[in-house]
């Protein structure tokens, strides 16, 4: 790969031009080696986000979600993506099953109901291959209203091939109700950080 030098001296005269030409050149050659001198893609090169191949999805509930029965996990309904690069996230199944080793960040969010009967304990929590890989965020404390929970997981491994993340909530009572309908209100996210 070409090194860029030190800026050009920007002092008049007629070689001054030619100088910032040849510096702004190699600046784009550093910033993009796939592009020629004039920026334009060299022939067969591949976009960066191609080359990356970098995982990433955003689901969220589109409807209202009941909750059965006090004192169990239950998991998101996340059934509508507003993204998924490579379309590894099933929204039957609410969960997520990349295609690429390496390290994942994972978001979620819990938006909860409570105005049917008070809650005093939400859960939100990832799960790595039905298995609870990190402790559980809580709210605990009488709530009559709408209240919510945030989760991130921190760097996770996923094996690109037979590993799924899917991310459960709990809530105590059987009144309560996770909430949907919109993308801010209850949603699963995540991308790869490092491949393997």
């Amino acid at each position: 790969m070409k090194k860029l030098g030190q800026e050009p001296r920007l002092a008049p005269g007629p070689g001054l031009f030619g100088s910032l030409l040849t510096w702004a050149r190699d600046v784009a050659l550093v910033v993009n080696p796939m592009a020629d001198a004039i920026g334009n893609v060299r022939a067969g090169a591949k976009p960066i986000s191609e080359t990356l191949d970098a995982p990433a999805f955003y689901a969220y509930m589109s409807a209202n979600q009941s909750v059965g029965s006090a004192g169990g996990f239950f998991f998101l309904h996340c059934d509508l993506e507003e993204f998924d690069t490579n379309g590894r996230y099933d929204t039957t199944n609410w969960l997520f099953q990349p295609d690429v080793a390496g390290y994942y960040n994972f978001c979620a969010n819990l938006t909860f109901d409570a105005a049917a009967a008070p809650i005093t304990d939400v859960r939100l929590q990832f799960w790595k291959n039905s298995l609870g890989i990190r402790q559980p965020v809580l709210f605990q404390g009488s709530s009559g209203g709408v209240g919510a929970v945030n989760a991130a997981s921190g760097p996770v491994f996923m094996n690109g091939s037979s590993d799924v993340m899917q991310v459960v909530g709990w809530v105590s009572g059987t009144s309560a109700r996770f909430l949907g309908v919109s993308p801010s209100f209850s949603s699963f996210s995540g991308h790869l950080v490092r491949r393997a």
